[in-house]
């Protein structure tokens, strides 16, 4: 996983992957920044009974004392 802010100053301050199309929990989305605005990581899905899964990655970020939610949504086939 990957992203890229315009500001450098933005900061994720938790990142989670949740199943969108179907309830499968909350699993960690383990990011970092590299560099400023630069944020990269790993994360694992959880398997399902259906061939197409959407999944949404979320982010808690916080940029010039503000918080804010980001929602990515990517979808998973088997």
């Amino acid at each position: 996983m990957e992203l890229t802010f315009s500001e450098p100053d933005v900061k994720v301050t938790r990142s989670r992957l949740e199943g969108e199309t179907m309830y499968m929990g909350t699993m960690p989305a383990l990011i970092s920044e590299d560099a400023p605005g630069h944020w990269q990581g790993q994360a694992l899905v959880g398997a399902c009974t259906e061939a197409r899964m959407v999944w949404a990655w979320v982010l808690d970020i916080e940029y010039k004392g503000e918080s804010r939610q980001l929602k990515f949504l990517f979808e998973v086939a088997h």
